[in-house]
């Protein structure tokens, strides 16, 4: 897609209530992954130097490691949504553009088909590391089913922003 202008990737994005609302639920996960960031850089930081008076935050190493897992995930389907992930376009921008649109649309619904395998992969090990109670322990012990839980969401909303891309390409 050539962006022209400064004109935003999701500017074309589907009206409509629910559209609205998806939009509005990938935002919030977005800035809610920005201040995980600013809280695991906080965290790190204040253990380091706490470090020096030998003095530690027992539970930053694995709050953080939780984090890192999360960031990804909540901000996949604002990135789908802004175009913002990685296109490889040496073959796309020599073709002619009802041919690039084609591959655009076969690209999207591959990558949709995989965000729905891996969120139903997600949220069959989510539900069972909840019915079976799992623990992960450590240093700081939680439920299995918290930190999985993630994935389906991530990637649900990815497979779903994929389909709104290629919707958007097949009305250009």
């Amino acid at each position: 897609m050539d962006l022209s202008d400064g004109e935003r990737a999701d500017a074309e994005s589907a009206h409509g209530p629910l559209s609205s609302v998806l939009d509005w639920v990938e935002n919030i996960l977005a800035v809610l992954a920005g201040a995980m960031i600013v809280f695991a850089m906080l965290t790190v930081t204040t253990d380091v130097v706490l470090r020096i008076f030998r003095l530690s935050l027992w539970w930053s190493f694995e709050v953080t490691e939780f984090i890192l897992v999360y960031v990804p995930l909540l901000t996949l389907p604002w990135l789908v949504r802004r175009r913002g992930h990685i296109v490889i376009d040496i073959v796309t921008s020599r073709v002619p553009p009802r041919v690039a649109r084609a591959m655009d649309q076969l690209s999207s619904a591959l990558a949709a088909a995989v965000s729905l395998f891996v969120a139903y992969w997600g949220a069959i090990a989510t539900y069972t590391a909840y019915a079976r109670g799992i623990v992960n322990a450590g240093m700081v012990e939680y439920p299995r089913w918290a930190l999985l839980i993630a994935i389906p969401v991530g990637f649900g909303l990815a497979a779903i922003e994929f389909g709104r891309v290629m919707s958007r390409t097949a009305r250009k």
